[in-house]
C-alpha cells in the first residue's frame, strides 16, 4: 500500500471531528495553540541547549499532545521522534528534529490562521 504524502499540515476532517464541528471550540483550540506554541518551543530549545534528555522528552511529549488535538499528523510524528530521542538519550538527533518541528509549527500556525479566517467568514455570512 502506498501512502499519499500529506501536504496540508492539518488533517482538517480530523480537526473538525476533534472539536465536534463546533466553530467556537475550534477557535478556542486555535487560540490556545497560537498562545502556547512559542513558550513550549522555548522550553524545548532550552532543554536541547542544555543537553537535558529528560527535558527534551517531557517537552516534546507535551507538544505532541497539543498537536494530536489539532490533527497535525506530520508534526505529531516529528514531536514523537523528538520524544523518543530524548527518552533514548540520542542527543545528536534532537537539534535537527527541533528545527524541523519549528518549521512545521510555522506552517501549522499559518494553516490554522487560514482555517480561523474561513470560520469567521462563514459565521459572518450566516449572521447576515
Amino acid at each position: 500500500m502506498t501512502l499519499k504524502p500529506q501536504t496540508d499540515p492539518v488533517d482538517v476532517e480530523a480537526l473538525m471531528e476533534q472539536v465536534d464541528h463546533d466553530p467556537g471550540f475550534l477557535m478556542d483550540l486555535i487560540g490556545i495553540f497560537r498562545e502556547s506554541r512559542k513558550s513550549q518551543m522555548d522550553d524545548l530549545s532550552r532543554s536541547v541547549a542544555e543537553s537535558d534528555a529528560e527535558g527534551i522528552r517531557r517537552h516534546a511529549h507535551a507538544i505532541k499532545g497539543m498537536l494530536l488535538s489539532l490533527g497535525a499528523t506530520a508534526s505529531v510524528q516529528t514531536a514523537r521522534d523528538l520524544e523518543n530521542a530524548g527518552r533514548d538519550n540520542r542527543l545528536r538527533e534532537v537539534a535537527v528534529l527541533c528545527e524541523t518541528l519549528d518549521s512545521q509549527l510555522d506552517a501549522l500556525d499559518d494553516r490554522l490562521w487560514q482555517i480561523a479566517q474561513s470560520m469567521d467568514a462563514q459565521s459572518s455570512v450566516r449572521a447576515e
